[in-house]
């Protein structure tokens, strides 16, 4: 049996006050090469889990791009050329329970963790 792969969430650490605390996950569904799967992250996604928010339409299709290389346990989300952009422009997390703290198109805050 081979290990688990790495999973993310992510919670809404600022922006509308009715999103605060609110969280959502990550299933990546697109297979990039063997071990690595990707997931576009954007309006769509963020719309599922938090419903419709006041810049909403601000955040990109695919804003981002995470990618979960099963292999070594590593997820790093990566802008993928939005308009309104996002900072940093890429995190990396490597260990069960590292947290990293993303502004989507200067609208909302997001704490990914990875467990």
């Amino acid at each position: 049996m081979g290990k688990p792969g790495p999973s993310l969430t992510f919670e809404v650490i600022e922006g509308p006050s009715s999103l605060v605390g609110k969280f959502g996950w990550f299933l990546p569904s697109v297979s990039l090469d063997e071990g690595v799967l990707v997931q576009p992250f954007g309006r769509d996604y963020l719309g599922f889990f938090l419903g419709r928010f006041e810049g909403l339409d601000l955040v990109s299709r695919a804003h981002m791009v995470a990618s979960f290389d099963f292999d070594n346990g590593d997820v790093m989300m990566t802008d993928a050329g939005s308009k309104n952009g996002t900072k940093p422009e890429g995190i990396y997390l490597h260990r069960i329970g590292d947290r990293q703290t993303v502004r989507v198109a200067d609208t909302i805050s997001l704490e990914f963790r990875s467990w």
